[in-house]
């Protein structure tokens, strides 16, 4: 689970870098939505309330307020992958196949 959850932000972060861009307030809100239920799923719960954050003012077209919300969704994001990868070195080192 954890892996895929790293895949897919993965995927997902060019997209909402691209849309945000191209200040699509109602396509942020997609993704934030999308990258708040990756988060729930692997048990990322700040990064979840970053997006779940981001994804209402993507709603509210408050498009500065996410803008300046995302480069904390980056860092976040970042900072989660890094933590998942290392519970996922460290279980593999733990439990060889």
């Amino acid at each position: 689970m954890a892996r895929q959850v790293l895949k897919d932000i993965d995927k997902l972060l060019p997209e909402l870098e691209q849309t945000l861009q191209q200040k699509d307030c109602e396509q942020l809100r997609k993704l934030y939505h999308s990258a708040k239920g990756l988060a729930l799923n692997g048990s990322c719960h700040e990064l979840a309330k970053i997006a779940e954050k981001l994804e209402v003012e993507s709603k509210a077209a408050k498009l500065k307020e996410v803008q300046d919300g995302h480069e904390s969704f980056l860092s976040t994001a970042k900072a989660t992958a890094q933590a998942l990868e290392k519970f996922l070195k460290h279980s593999e080192s733990q439990n060889p196949d």
